[in-house]
């Protein structure tokens, strides 16, 4: 804590410059661990980037108008946003491996969306109960008519490493018939396939 006093008093701050920036370390962090809080606290998706984005709204024109050096200002304003998109840059679509299918299973608990990729990649992003999510990435091969995992897109065994593809669906197994077995919630359909 005294090491970051001396760092703000070399920065010259004033006392309201340093709730600007105490406020603005809790934006950093809070954008940061937001797939953390998310699941963790279920009201603070919607309300929480409300209030920030309102926040840093304020704290830009609170610092712009109460500021007699206004450069300074600019200049940490504009450093503050680059973090925040530098944070959020990799989650971008353009920097991964074009998809060559997307498939989608609905149940009554989850949404799952499985993104097959070019480089062997795949993405596996599932929608909970009360909005809870996550995402997953994996490695995958594809042998004649299966679908194998070698590393798995999920943490549990609800999905098996090895999938069929039957027309327009890919299941988990077949019927004992020799039957895609197309019984709740035990198939993906495929939505996408290039």
């Amino acid at each position: 804590m005294k090491l970051f006093v001396k760092v703000l008093k070399l920065l010259s701050f004033r006392k309201i410059d340093i709730f600007i920036v105490i406020s603005a370390v809790i934006l950093i962090v809070a954008t940061l661990l937001e797939n953390f809080l998310w699941n963790r606290l279920l009201f603070y998706y919607p309300l929480g980037w409300i209030s920030l984005i309102l926040l840093y709204g304020v704290l830009i024109i609170w610092g712009f108008v109460r500021s007699t050096n206004r450069l300074k200002h600019f200049i940490f304003y504009g450093i503050l946003t680059l973090t925040i998109l530098c944070a959020h840059i990799f989650s971008i679509e353009w920097f991964r491996s074009p998809p060559i299918l997307i498939a989608r299973l609905d149940s009554d608990l989850n949404h799952l969306t499985l993104v097959l990729r070019e480089n062997g990649g795949c993405h596996l992003q599932w929608i909970g109960m009360l909005g809870i999510s996550g995402e997953y990435d994996g490695k995958y091969i594809i042998q004649d008519d299966k679908l194998i995992f070698l590393k798995r897109p999920y943490d549990n065994a609800f999905i098996p490493d090895t999938l069929y593809f039957a027309a327009d669906k890919i299941v988990f197994r077949y019927t004992e018939t020799g039957e895609p077995d197309e019984s709740f919630a035990s198939y993906f359909t495929i939505s996408w396939r290039k």
